[in-house]
């Protein structure tokens, strides 16, 4: 067994090495990847749909458009100056 697990990590080292993407993720996904290994549920939910929808706004209240709120961006950027900085 302990063999297998070399030569495997070793074949797939050398696919990665050679930038043989093609078959590194063919060996990969072969040797590693479960299709049938599926969560049950996701924060309560169990369809694709509705799991996709929650992640995007879970994501959506952490993260924001830099661009859109540069003011913003600004004013955070300032605070942390004057917390490592002190009032120069």
């Amino acid at each position: 067994m302990v063999n297998n697990q070399i030569e495997l990590d070793d074949e797939i080292s050398n696919l990665y090495l050679r930038k043989d993407m093609d078959k590194f993720w063919h060996q990969w996904n072969s040797n590693f990847s479960n299709k049938m290994c599926k969560p049950s549920n996701i924060d309560g939910l169990t369809d694709d749909t509705s799991i996709a929808n929650h992640f995007n706004d879970s994501s959506a209240s952490v993260y924001f458009d830099s661009y859109e709120n540069n003011a913003d961006v600004v004013a955070c950027l300032e605070n942390r100056e004057t917390t490592i900085l002190g009032d120069a």
